[in-house]
Formats: C-alpha cells, structure tokens, sequence
C-alpha cells in the first residue's frame, strides 16, 4: 500500500499542477515552476534563519524575505499584469492562470502568501547567481507549501 500524502505535499502538487506551463521570467531561460513543501512548526516565527533551516539550506545561501518589498499577493499580481501587458509577455491565457492559482493558494493556506527569494553567489563567475524563487504560505497544521523556481540570474 502506498503511503498517504500529507496536506502540504497534496497542496504543493495541486498548485503545480495549476502552474503547468506557467515561467518564472526573472531567469536567464524561463524557469518552471515546482512544487514546494516543507515540514514547519505553525506556531514557529518564520524568519530567513528558520526559513533557511527548514529547508536545510548551506550558510553561503542568502535568504531575502518579501524580495522586493512585495508580498505573495503583490508578485502574483505584477505577474498577471505582465501577461495581460501587450509590451510585455501578452499571453492572457496565463493571466488567467495566474489568477486561478492565486485564488487557490488563498483559499487554501493560512496568512499571508509570501514571495521570498534565495540567493547563491558563484564565486567562480561574478556574473551569474543561482537563485531560487518561492512564493508560499502556511498550512493551517503545520508546513509550508507552494512553489519554486530554480533560476541563475546575471
């Protein structure tokens, strides 16, 4: 018999789903989306030291919270703004996406979404950083779910 998933697993899958054939074009080569989830205590102060520790993440990883100064709500919205923007991606058909997934996350988590993103200097090569982007929230019971991208900026 197989395990049973647990809520933030089940969820993390639901948003990717809906993210199918959605890009993160903050990267170099649009990044898709993952499922995101990871196991955190609900009466746990999310911070980028218990963030970082809950994703087992190396000391030269550098954790940005609200990168931006945005919100989960606000990066959704410059998403769905820049595929409704003629100049800018024109693809409505993912702004509808876009919103649909946002209305999920929100019925369906606890709190605010976030919008946090990690960072990884390649000390190799100046140009280049390795970069993860999550946007999230908090399951009611515990964890954390939602999505990332994996992305290499310059």
């Amino acid at each position: 018999m197989t395990a049973a998933l647990d809520l933030p697993h089940r969820l993390a899958l639901s948003y990717s789903l809906l993210a199918r054939g959605l890009f993160d074009p903050s990267s170099e080569g649009d990044a898709p989306y993952a499922p995101f989830r990871v196991a955190f205590d609900p009466a746990q102060e999310l911070t980028p030291d218990t963030f970082r520790a809950a994703l087992n993440l190396a000391d030269f990883w550098d954790v940005h919270p609200s990168f931006g100064g945005k919100n989960g709500d606000e990066w959704f919205a410059e998403r769905i703004a820049d595929c409704r923007d003629p100049s800018g991606s024109d693809n409505p058909d993912d702004a509808v996406a876009y919103e649909h997934l946002q209305r999920a996350m929100n019925a369906t988590l606890d709190g605010p979404l976030q919008h946090w993103v990690v960072t990884a200097l390649n000390k190799n090569d100046l140009m280049f950083h390795f970069t993860r982007s999550y946007v999230f929230g908090r399951v009611e019971n515990g964890g954390l779910a939602g999505l990332v991208a994996r992305l290499v900026w310059t």
